[in-house]
Parts: C-alpha cells; structure tokens; sequence
C-alpha cells in the first residue's frame, strides 16, 4: 500500500501541456495533487475529448473554463473524500454548453451552492449518464420549466442524505432512463407511482430510505426490468402475484422491510432470476413451498438466496434444494424449519456459503457436507443437530475459513494424527463434545483469529503449541471445560474467556490491546496489581 501511494503523481501540472495541440486523451485519475486546484488552463486543451480527473485529490472550486472543451464526451471529477469535501461547484452553467458531453460523474462533490444542478443536467441535450452520487446539493423538487433530456439513459443521485425531501419530480419525464439509483437519500412516504411511466427501466434501486408504503402496482409494469433494490425501508403488505410479470428481473431484494405473508406462486414465471434477498421480513410460509415455485423456472439459474431471519419461515427442507446446481450463497436463519438436512446438499457443488443457523433441524451432521469443494462458510449452530461427526465430514473442504457450528449436540474425535485439509479464520464449536484431550487438529489452523470451544467436555492442560498457533487471535473462549495448569500467556487482541475452568499459577500475561477478560472460577494466585503491570509493560 505505501508503494502504491508513493508512485502517485503530485505536484504542479505544468502549462506547456498545452503545447500537446492533438491531446484527445487526458487522464490523471487516482494520484495526489491535494495542494492544487485543478489547472484554469485546462480549458485551452480545445481537443480533448476525453478527461478523468478522478481521485486525484484537487482542491477547490472546479474552474468554469472547462466549459470551452466543446469536443468532450467524457468529463469525471469525482472526489475522493466523503467528507470533507475536496471539490466544491456553486454553479454548473459551464456543463450546459458542453454540447458533446455524454458522461458526467461529479460524485462527491459539494455541489451545496449549485442551485442550478437540477435545471443544467436534466435539461442536457446530449447527456447519457450522470452520476452525483453524495454531493449535498440542494433540494429542488419543482419541474424543471422546459422539456427534459431525451438522451439520459443512467442516473445516479444515492448517497444524498438528507438533501432531498421527496423525489425530484422531473425524473418522471425523463423517459428514456434505463438506470436509477436514488439509494441512501432519506426518501420518505409512498413510492411514487409515475416509476411506472418510465417503461424501459432496467435498473431501480430505492434501498437505504425510508418508504413506508406497499409495493406500487406500477413498479410490476416495469418488464424489462432486471435489478430492483427496495431494501432497508420500511414497507408493508404482502408481494402482489404482478411480480411475476417481472421476467426479465435477475436481481431481486427486498430485505430488511416488513413484508408479510405467503410469496406469491407466479415466483415460478421469473426464469432469469439469479440472486434473491428477501430476509429480515415476516413471511410466513412453508420453506418448501418457496423452493417449490422458485425449481420451476429458476432452477439453473439461480446463484444467491437469502430467506433469513423471517423467524416464521417452517416446515422441512425438501431433497429438491439439491438441485440448484449453481446456487452459491444460501442463508435460511434464524427461522423455523425443522426436520432432516437432506443429503442433497452434497451436490450444490457451486456453493460457497450456508447458513442455516438457529432453526429446529434435528437429526445428524450429513457427511455429504465433505463433498462440497468450493464451500467457504458453513454455519448451522444453535440447532438440534447430534451424533457424530467424522473426518469424512470436512474431506474435501479445502476452502473452509469460517466455520460456526456452536450450541448442538454434536461429538468430534477425528483420529489424533488428522490434519485438516482447511485453513479457518474463525471456529465456534460450543457445546460439541470434543474432549477429554484439548483437540490436536487446532495445531494446524495457522490463520485463526477467532475461536470458541467451550463447554466442550476438555479435561487437558493447554498444551504449549496453542499458546503460539496465532499471532492474530481478535477472540478466545475456553470457557466451562476442565482445562488444568497454568497458562503464561495467550496473544488475544480483544476478547480473552477461560472462566470455569481448573486453571492454576500465575495469572497469564495478555496484550494490553485486551478489551474483555474472564478468569473467574479458577485457582489463579497472585496478585491483580502483579497482574496488570506485567501486562502494561508489554505497551
């Protein structure tokens, strides 16, 4: 990283740039000219067609000359900082004479005092896309007095929190969008119908506001639509069966709201869907209903689901789920399915994350979990999971880095010389019985940095290897086992639990970064003052 900013650009520009009479192409995007307001004679450069200024951390008030480069299509001044601000505009009448302009990104930029943000832009004439992504402009809600742009096609205004108190009412006659991203901007009430009106929208995202509204019909009217984000709002009601008139939707959420009720059936008419997030609402239905209407159409297709923490979702898992081929993230949390996990989910061969976590699945751990080559991620703790689980289980899971199984009743005794074929960075396994002897196989898991084993049935000194298998421990919980000895020390950064437990000797020294420490219910000696200046020496 130091390299990378030592071999940015800095400095002064010097003005014999001008002498380069053909220079069609500038770019000086993502250096460091943070002492310096972007050049005024960058506006002579009468041939350029093409300027990336982005990132490159000028000062200043964007100079007003830049509206003498009539050739340009292209113009990115986008900032580098979200606050403060490096660029600043209080007008944007030089765009408007830019008459070849077809892509503007000012994101990140004050445009405060720029009343005119709205009337320049949307009245461009040959402007195809315009990103002001977090610019603080202000708010101008009013139509603007003359017919709008018939070439804009993107629009990105997220990010302006708190600018805007409605939905500029202008962006309803621009017909021919095909993108908008109002994310983030603390819209509020209902979803406007005129979205309706928009008819070639292939693009809508509304997430981070604060709608309050049900689904507008006229959102279902948008056919070519293939991304729509309502996430993280506040709406209500059930999802209209019209969604299936969404055929060519692809990416689909609407998570974090408080959608209610049963999905609709006509879920089976979108053929194109690859990632659907409907998690955090209250929908109340039969898991294998949802998985049902989504195999009909969906099946090959489908890369991403997430269900999670509906808390009302029931009923089983059915042996189908195992034929989502290419399904690589799947979350089914914090609901209430129950029964077996079928032994299909072997053959999700794409899948690269699962969670299944806090539900009611009963029944053993399937061995076919070892088979899935390409899993990162597996997490299906505080269930009521038992029996025992084999080295077979994690065979073949040679990309393993997170895996948290806690709060089952679960036995794991792999042979004493296996050696895990992964590398996690995070384990929780409490509650699993993985005693008596403190589990061999840790000593092989070098990138660990987080770690729970306890009420794990370990009745065992901590062996010397442990005390130096990481040097990047952010927690450790060995708590409520029967671990014997002493314990010098252990390099945990933030969290560090050996309560109950048959510890002896000297309190152990800690990194004095340590923001939790357990050590009750033992038979340390000494005393606490030893305790924290031997471990304030180590500052």
């Amino acid at each position: 990283m130091e390299g990378y900013e030592r071999s940015k650009l800095g400095g002064k520009i010097n003005p014999s740039l001008l002498e380069l009479k053909h220079l069609s192409i500038l770019d000086l995007s993502n250096n460091n000219f943070s002492t310096m307001q972007i050049p005024e004679f960058f506006g002579l450069l009468g041939s350029l067609t093409y300027l990336d200024l982005s990132q490159a951390q000028f000062q200043g008030e964007i100079p007003h000359s830049l509206g003498n480069l009539s050739k340009l299509y292209y113009l990115d001044l986008r900032g580098d900082n979200w606050w403060p601000k490096d660029l600043e505009a209080n007008s944007l009448q030089w765009v408007s004479v830019l008459f070849s302009l077809q892509y503007l990104d000012l994101s990140h930029v004050d445009l405060s005092e720029a009343t005119d943000w709205l009337q320049v832009t949307f009245k461009h004439p040959s402007l195809l896309e315009l990103h002001l992504s977090d610019c603080d402009f202000a708010d101008d809600s009013s139509p603007i007095s003359v017919n709008s742009s018939k070439s804009l096609a993107v629009l990105d205004l997220s990010w302006n929190y708190n600018c805007l108190s409605s939905i500029p009412m202008s962006i309803f006659s621009l017909h021919g969008l095909v993108s908008i991203d109002l994310a983030s901007s603390s819209l509020k009430g209902p979803i406007p119908d005129y979205f309706g009106n928009i008819s070639f929208l292939e693009v809508l995202d509304l997430s981070f506001n604060k709608f309050n509204s049900s689904i507008p019909d006229s959102l279902y009217s948008l056919n070519h639509l293939r991304f729509l984000s309502l996430s993280f709002n506040y709406l209500v009601g059930k999802i209209s069966s019209a969604i299936g008139t969404l055929s060519s939707l692809i990416h689909l959420d609407l998570s974090y709201n408080m959608l209610e009720g049963r999905l609709p059936t006509s879920l089976e008419d979108l053929c194109n869907l690859k990632e659907v997030n409907l998690s955090y609402n209250k929908i109340d239905q039969d898991i294998s209903e949802i998985l049902q209407s989504l195999s009909r159409c969906s099946l090959n297709c489908l890369e991403s689901l997430n269900l999670g923490t509906n808390y009302q979702l029931s009923g089983l898992l059915p042996d189908k789920l195992g034929q989502f081929k290419n399904l690589a993230y799947l979350s089914l949390a914090q609901n209430n399915i129950s029964g077996l996990i079928p032994m299909s989910i072997g053959e999700l061969s794409s899948l690269k994350s699962i969670d299944v976590s806090e539900n009611q699945l009963n029944g053993t751990f399937p061995p076919s979990f070892g088979q899935l080559a390409n899993l990162e991620t597996l997490s299906f703790g505080h269930n009521v999971l038992e029996g025992v689980v084999s080295e077979t289980h994690f065979s073949n899971l040679t990309r393993l880095t997170t895996l948290l199984a806690s709060g089952n009743m679960l036995r794991f005794e792999p042979n004493s010389s296996w050696v895990p074929s992964f590398q996690c960075e995070t384990i929780e396994l409490q509650r699993w019985h993985l005693g008596p002897r403190f589990p061999q196989w840790f000593k092989f898991q070098k990138k660990l940095s987080g770690l729970d084993i306890s009420h794990a049935g370990i009745s065992d000194v901590i062996p010397t290897w442990f005390l130096n298998i990481s040097a990047q421990f952010n927690y450790v919980n060995l708590s409520s086992n029967q671990l014997i000895g002493g314990i010098p020390y252990l390099n945990v950064r933030e969290t560090l639990d050996l309560s109950s437990n048959r510890l002896t000797g000297p309190f152990p020294r800690v990194f004095p970064t340590l923001e939790d420490l357990i050590l009750s219910n033992n038979s340390f000696l000494g005393f606490l003052s030893e305790f924290v200046c031997n471990s304030s020496e180590q500052r």
